[in-house]
């Protein structure tokens, strides 16, 4: 190789090997911390800070590694590494700055999703991310006249990455970091996720080395979901990712995405890092919405330069055909993204709600009653426990489709969210509704539901609703309130059964049970 990367400073790679020795004591390690002013300030001030709430002033370093504990202090001696090492080297039009904070939303990302799947050492993951894309530095030092090109795709996906590094320069960020990683001094095992985290096939035969590769590949293309902006493939790809991964409960990607922000904020302020302002995962629907609106007016474009340019019809008619099947996909992903449940297939909470107040504004307007249903599983949690998640899931999914041949073509079906679903039932006066709830109740509680391998589970179902008839339309919010106080009444009562209310100007609430 023409060019290496620096080696990183000698005393912090010191301190990296013993951190993740087991059989160094924390005055060796403190000894070895001292010799480092930098690390020291930093350990000091984290061990005294309000997060780890000792109680009392740490005024050594002794103290503080004891505080902290030998795995922050690695990740705090990786990260110190890393800047220091590409501190001092010219990458001319490659970023590093913005190459650090990317690596930084990388390490979060898998902090964050190890502690979420339940992973054994969350910041054992936290490294590996911290140092997973180093070979793109090594890259950009060892092929200057490439740096440009470098830079510019670190905006796509990782496979994307990979195929145009390799056409540039015949390797792979992965592979040039997994050839000088021994320089860090990290455990062999954590070498080995780093150069496998693009590898979509790869398994290891160590159960716990394995699920932290699953933890780092799913970090980092929820990671690629803000570095790409939201753009191109990455909000599907990760939904897809955080839904292999499992864990303790099913992640949303809206939510992990916020999450992440959050760690952001912490790690750069820990580590005293400075970042940009992190943008939101609506900031980020907004930019995928402002591309497609970019890709709409190029197809426009495109069409009446074929009508004025008949001499370049072959080749205006490729690049339209092209922009016409990238504006259907992006099309039919923000589509999905904005009002599809994407365990269930049924609308989500945000385009229930907006479904809820279309159908009340149409009552009122022509006097017409307007019921809603609520509903959730009795006893989900006994299904989780018992079955896994997974089979959590194939329940979930019978039991919308159940809802879905159950009731009238017109009427919507909804999931709030884990087990409770909704369901709105137009011009259904109560007497209807109240049929309607018994026939989703029974369909439930009729047959088994199937988990594969001749297993089977029967549920029941409790149910809320409401039936307004007044001709002024009523909020959603007061709609979903009443169903759902009429749920939780049907909840204490037994479970099983249907509670009904009814608003408007002869107001009654009645309630229907379930046989014994």
């Amino acid at each position: 190789m023409p060019t290496e990367l620096p080696s990183p400073p000698a005393g912090l790679v010191l301190i990296i090997k013993a951190a993740g020795d087991g059989e160094t004591s924390s005055a060796e390690l403190a000894r070895l911390i001292g010799r480092e002013p930098s690390m020291t300030t930093v350990l000091l001030r984290l061990a005294n800070s309000a997060a780890y709430g000792v109680g009392r002033e740490v005024r050594t370093v002794q103290q503080a590694t004891v505080v902290l504990g030998t795995r922050s202090i690695r990740n705090i001696a990786v990260s110190h590494a890393v800047q220091a090492t590409v501190r001092g080297v010219d990458l001319g039009e490659f970023d590093a700055m913005n190459f650090w904070e990317d690596s930084l939303r990388r390490a979060s990302a898998a902090l964050l999703l190890a502690r979420e799947s339940g992973y054994e050492d969350p910041s054992e993951a936290f490294t590996v991310g911290l140092v997973q894309d180093l070979g793109s530095v090594i890259l950009a030092l060892e092929y200057p006249q490439h740096r440009e090109a470098l830079q510019a795709m670190r905006q796509d996906l990782g496979p994307s990455r990979l195929e145009q590094e390799r056409a540039l320069t015949g390797t792979t960020h992965p592979e040039v970091f997994a050839s000088t990683a021994s320089a860090w001094g990290l455990p062999s095992d954590m070498i080995q996720v780093a150069a496998l985290h693009h590898d979509p096939k790869a398994e290891l035969h160590d159960r716990r080395t394995n699920r932290l590769l699953q933890v780092c590949r799913a970090a980092d293309v929820l990671a690629d979901v803000i570095q790409t902006g939201g753009a191109k493939d990455a909000p599907r790809v990760a939904e897809e990712a955080l839904r292999r991964l499992g864990g303790r409960r099913q992640l949303e990607l809206e939510e992990s995405v916020e999450a992440l922000n959050i760690e952001m904020q912490t790690a750069s302020r820990d580590m005293e890092i400075r970042i940009k302002q992190q943008p939101s995962y609506h900031d980020l629907m907004s930019r995928a919405n402002e591309a497609l609106i970019q890709i709409n007016l190029s197809y426009e474009e495109l069409t009446q330069k074929l009508q004025q340019t008949l001499e370049e019809k072959e080749r205006l008619l490729t690049e339209r055909e092209e922009l016409a099947r990238q504006l259907q996909r992006t099309n039919k992903m923000l589509q999905r993204l904005a009002a599809t449940d994407v365990l269930t297939g049924v609308a989500n909470r945000r385009a229930f709600t907006a479904a809820l107040a279309r159908a009340a504004e149409m009552a009122a307007a022509q006097s017409e009653p307007l019921s809603v249903l609520m509903l959730d599983i009795d006893h989900f949690k006994r299904i989780n426990d018992t079955w896994g998640h997974g089979g959590g899931d194939i329940v979930l999914k019978e039991l919308a489709a159940r809802l879905q041949r159950a009731l009238r073509p017109g009427d919507i079906v909804g999931r709030l969210g884990g087990e409770e679903f909704a369901a709105i039932l137009p011009n259904c006066a109560v007497e209807d509704a109240l049929a309607a709830a018994e026939r989703l109740r029974e369909a439930v509680r009729g047959a088994p539901f199937l988990l594969g391998n001749s297993q089977q589970v029967a549920l029941t179902t409790s149910f809320g609703g409401t039936t307004f008839l007044e001709s002024e339309a009523p909020t959603t919010d007061e709609l979903l309130r009443r169903a759902d106080v009429a749920l939780y009444a049907s909840k204490d009562g037994g479970r099983d059964r249907v509670t009904w209310s009814v608003e408007g100007p002869q107001s009654r609430a009645s309630s229907k049970s379930a046989a014994p």
